[in-house]
Order: structure tokens, then C-alpha cells, then sequence
């Protein structure tokens, strides 16, 4: 009842706000020709303000205006012949009672035709849940299933308690919820299994989301984080925000350009790290490059960089490397209608190879034991004189 009470004093509310202005108005209809002129005046001031704009040339804006006063002076004057087409009319009564009474009626039916009343309340804290369904697969899982679905796995984990994964999928999954001090609890028994950087940062920010600060157990946890694990993003990122909260501006600045100085390239979390930085160097008064990096960021960028490049180097030399001693030896265990040609193609595939590099040492003296299993001395030797040329 009090559902369709409230319904009533608001949709009286709409009509009155409706119809209000039309009550006791009068309006003005004026005849076609006088509309007309209107119009034309209205073109005529945008002509001259796309001139001011310079999207108009003069002469064509003076072609324009001809154009539009030509018709204007037609439309004034039949206008003026007819000074009598407009006419004032007032609004009719009963199309005022009509919108009184169909407006109200059409919303109720609306209501009833597609709503539901008896659907009950759908907090906004437990929305979230919905992604954790969609995660464990549960279909068209309800709050109230998920909340089930949380319960039994703290009852398994009560009777399990060492289950390492268990706990950081309750933590996880607390979190989607909202509900941080819980997540907090389940990544404390996580890390206490296994005692690793990761977990670390992960319960240092639960920490963090509970109490909206970084709390001195979570700095702690975060220091402790980056000293085992110096490119942990997350430690460096929060150890940052703790030194801005503290006031340490200019040293939260650069916390945050050492975590994008020693990132890998793309990573996820640089465009919200710049961000960040950008509004400290406005509020500093200072210029993104008056901050460098600092020298243990250069130095673990320069290491990191350089096992990337390696990393690259052995990859593009595993797609192009020529075959090894083993696997010549091993082919010439396959029959002799295909292992003459097969072994062939990877020798030639090799020395192909080296002659667009050949500042290769290791590639040559593999060429040169693919050519001893073949058989082919001379090409063996050739091969190890390119060895000794480049040493």
C-alpha cells in the first residue's frame, strides 16, 4: 500500500509540473509567411556569423544575404497582407483534463504490464558478486547462492585449513565483494602457507582497501615485499601513496617514475602510474623530465632490459638455428629414401644462414660437425677456418 501511495503523490506531482504552464496560456499562431520571414532572419544572422568565423568567404556571404533578403522582402509583404492569419488561441480545457488523466493512467499500466512489484531489494554491495558467479561459472547465480557458495568454501577450509588455494580464492573472492577485512583475514592464513612477495603485496593491500590508508603494517609488508622482490609493481606502487600521505610529495614521485623506469614495456599498470605522477609534477610545478629515475632503477632497468634482449636473441636463434650434432646423428637413423634429403635441408637451412650472418663462431662450428656426419671433410674444414677468421 505504501508502494502505490507513494506512486500516486508522484505521479500527481508530474502532472501538475506538465500542466501547469498550460493552464490560463495563450499563444500566438502565426500565418506561414510571417514563420517564413522569421526563419529568413535567423539565416540571415548565421550567415554573417560564419563569415566572423571565416568558414564563409566574403562574396560568398554577400551572394548569400542577396539570396535571403530577396526572399524575405516576398515574405514580409504577403505577410503583411495578411496581418490577420495569426490568431490567438487558447488552450482547450479538455485536452488539459485528457493529459490529467491519460498521463497517470498510461504510467500505472505500464508499470503493471512490464514491471515488478514483487521482485525483492538488490543491494549495490552485493551486485559485485555477480562477477564472481560469472567467474566460477555458476550461471545465473543469485547473491544469496554466492554468499551460500562463500560459506561452504569457509566450511571446507575449516576442515582443510592448508589448502593454499583455497584461501586465495575465498580472499579474491571477498574482495570482489567488498568486503576487505575478510580478504585481509583469508590472504593472512594464504601467506602464512607460503611466505612469498606476491601474497605479500596482495594482504598488504586488503590492508589497504580496509582502512583507506596505507596502514604502517601494510608499509611494512610492502617494504619487505620490494626488498625480496625489487620489480614487485604493486610494493612500489603503494610504498609511493604511503610517502604522499605522509607529505613526502617529491619522494612519492619518485617512487612511481622508478616502477615505470624498471617495468617492461606495455605493461598494464604504466598509463595509471603516469597519471598519477603527471598530477604530482602539476601540483610540484615541476616538469615530468626534471624527475630521473633513480640509480638502483636505472641499474635493475639496465638488467632487465638486457635479459630481455637475450631472451629475444634465443629465441629468434632457436627459429633459425641449423641442427645440432645429436639431431644429424639422430636422422641418420631414418630410412635412407628420406634421411639424405632431410639432413641435407637442415644443413643447407644452416649455411644459409650463416652466409647473411656470418659473424656466427657457434654457427659455423655446427656447420662444420654437420658436414663431418655427412661425410664431407673438405666443407667441414672450410667451415672451421670461418671459426678461426672471426676469433
Amino acid at each position: 500500500m505504501i508502494f502505490w501511495v507513494i506512486i500516486a503523490l508522484m505521479s500527481a506531482v508530474t502532472v501538475v509540473v506538465v500542466l501547469l504552464p498550460l493552464v490560463g496560456s495563450r499563444r500566438r499562431t502565426l500565418g506561414r509567411d510571417a514563420f517564413n520571414a522569421q526563419v529568413y532572419k535567423d539565416q540571415l544572422a548565421e550567415v554573417a556569423r560564419d563569415e566572423e568565423r571565416g568558414t564563409l568567404k566574403a562574396d560568398q556571404a554577400e551572394a548569400a544575404r542577396a539570396e535571403i533578403g530577396r526572399r524575405l522582402i516576398a515574405a514580409a509583404g504577403n505577410a503583411e497582407k495578411d496581418d490577420g492569419a495569426g490568431v490567438d488561441s487558447a488552450v482547450s480545457p479538455i485536452f488539459i483534463a485528457a493529459i490529467a488523466i491519460l498521463l497517470p493512467a498510461g504510467a500505472v499500466a505500464l508499470y503493471l504490464a512490464l514491471g515488478q512489484p514483487g521482485t525483492p531489494d538488490f543491494p549495490l554491495a552485493d551486485r559485485g558478486d555477480l562477477s564472481v558467479a560469472a567467474k566460477a561459472g555458476s550461471g545465473g547465480a543469485t547473491p544469496a547462492n554466492i554468499a551460500d557458495m562463500i560459506k561452504k568454501l569457509e566450511t571446507r577450509l575449516a576442515a582443510k585449513p592448508d589448502d593454499l588455494e583455497g584461501w586465495v580464492l575465498l580472499a579474491r573472492s571477498q574482495v570482489s565483494r567488498g568486503n576487505y577485512a575478510a580478504a585481509a583475514d583469508a590472504y593472512k592464513k594464504a601467506l602464512a602457507l607460503k611466505n612469498n612477495p606476491a601474497l605479500m603485496t596482495d594482504y598488504a593491500e586488503a590492508l589497504v582497501m580496509t582502512a583507506a590508508t596505507v596502514t604502517p603494517d601494510a608499509l611494512k609488508l610492502f617494504t619487505e615485499a620490494r626488498t625480496r622482490d625489487p620489480l614487485n609493481p604493486k610494493a612500489r606502487f603503494y610504498i609511493g601513496m604511503a610517502k604522499a600521505e605522509a607529505g613526502k610529495v617529491r619522494a612519492a614521485l619518485q617512487e612511481w617514475i622508478d616502477l615505470v623506469a624498471i617495468s617492461p614495456p606495455g605493461a598494464p599498470w604504466i598509463p595509471a602510474v603516469m597519471e598519477r605522477a603527471v598530477k604530482v609534477v602539476k601540483k610540484l610545478g615541476l616538469k615530468l623530465r626534471d624527475i630521473r629515475p633513480s640509480p638502483e632503477a636505472r641499474a635493475l632497468a639496465k638488467v632487465e632490459r638486457v635479459k630481455r634482449e637475450k631472451a629475444s636473441a634465443a629465441a629468434a636463434a632457436q627459429s633459425t638455428r641449423g641442427p645440432s650434432r645429436a639431431e644429424v646423428e639422430a636422422a641418420a637413423k631414418i630410412p635412407a629414401a628420406t634421411r639424405d634429403a632431410l639432413i641435407r635441408s637442415m644443413v643447407q637451412r644452416l649455411a644459409d644462414r650463416l652466409k647473411k650472418n656470418p659473424n656466427d663462431p657457434a654457427g659455423w662450428e655446427q656447420l662444420a660437425q654437420a658436414y663431418d656426419v655427412l661425410g664431407e671433410p673438405k666443407k667441414a674444414a672450410e667451415a672451421r677456418k670461418k671459426v678461426k677468421k672471426i676469433k
